[in-house]
């Protein structure tokens, strides 16, 4: 049983560079595009309307995260049979990393998707259970 728990701590074991890491040179072309788009997204739609939503333009808020539904950066966890992107967890960080050029728009991107969707695909209805 101890077995099990005991992954979480290798950090604290493993010899310094023993571990693979993924850098921005490394991507394949798909992780390129994701990334692009997401860059272009936040240079072109969010950080033009950063006043607006600092001072509480919901509507604004609202709509910016609507756009990046429909460009895809809202589904890249869920499975492309519930039409999503399905995508691995090095994308969902790609489109973490960087959407996070306003506060307030990421707060708001990042709670609709842990709050909001993932949960539905974890437990709901349509969830993992159904999927596997």
């Amino acid at each position: 049983m101890l077995e099990e728990y005991t992954e979480s701590g290798t950090f604290l074991t493993k010899a310094v560079g023993s571990d693979r890491y993924l850098i921005p040179e490394q991507f394949d072309d798909e992780l390129k595009m994701v990334a692009d788009t997401t860059d272009q997204f936040i240079m072109n739609e969010v950080m033009p309307a950063s006043e607006e939503i600092e001072h509480k333009n919901y509507e604004k808020l609202v709509a910016l995260v609507r756009k990046a539904g429909e460009i895809g950066l809202l589904n890249t966890d869920i499975p492309e049979e519930f039409g999503g992107m399905g995508g691995s967890k090095t994308m969902t960080m790609v489109v973490a990393d960087r959407i996070s050029g306003n506060a307030s728009f990421v707060t708001t991107f990042s709670a609709h998707n842990g709050i909001g969707t993932l949960p539905l695909l974890f437990f709901g209805k349509i969830g993992r259970a159904s999927w596997r």
